[in-house]
């Protein structure tokens, strides 16, 4: 082989600076195609414990928007009665009219929106799972004699395992059960502020 044969066949087996790029970028690349396929896994598991805060986290401002309106009903009710000189304990009935007149007045909002039903019934069907005996929101009728604005008369203590797993209300709202219905109860105007049907509806367990 003459010189110039060589010179040229050592030329030819050295790599270029082209092929040493691609091939420093085929590790990069399935290293960075790994990674993205990691974190969209974790965003789509992390995407319902997100929905669920969120929707906890509306509900809990809507109760406490909701208590926050009955005390200033319940002020005003005291005062009148101060001013007439007539100082008296406030009627639950009397309680209750100014409290659905104010809620009409200014359009106050229901809490059990869509997504905090969904949110609602993820948790009570978690809780069963556990063990968590639902008593008749799992084996009772379906009952809608209480509507939002109707008396509280006839409902029943949520269970305490039950209770456990959902937010807690202030201190003028409690839960309570109505057959498979989930209300919530103003308990000094005995008042139905928000009702949701069948808590345990939309699962196997049903």
């Amino acid at each position: 082989m003459s010189a110039g044969c060589a010179i040229a066949a050592i030329v030819l087996t050295v790599p270029n600076r082209t092929t040493i790029m691609l091939r420093t970028m085929r590790p990069l690349a399935m290293v960075a195609t790994l990674l993205a396929a990691l974190a969209l896994s974790t965003i789509a598991g992390a995407q319902p414990a997100f929905a669920d805060i969120a929707a906890m986290t509306a509900f809990q401002r809507a109760a406490d928007s909701y208590a926050f309106l009955h005390r200033q009903v319940e002020r005003r009710i005291g005062m009148d009665h101060e001013r007439a000189n007539k100082p008296r304990p406030i009627d639950a009935r009397q309680l209750a009219a100014a409290i659905v007149a104010e809620r009409q007045r200014i359009h106050d909002g229901v809490l059990f929106n869509p997504t905090v039903v969904e949110a609602f019934r993820e948790r009570a069907a978690g809780a069963v799972y556990a063990g968590c005996d639902a008593g008749e929101l799992r084996t009772g009728a379906w009952e809608m004699r209480h509507e939002v604005h109707s008396p509280a008369t006839g409902s029943n203590l949520l269970p305490r395992c039950m209770l456990a797993v959902l937010p807690r209300l202030p201190e003028e709202l409690e839960y309570r059960t109505a057959g498979t219905v989930l209300l919530v109860v103003d308990t000094h105007a005995d008042l139905v502020i928000d009702v949701l049907p069948a808590l345990l509806a939309g699962s196997e367990l049903r």
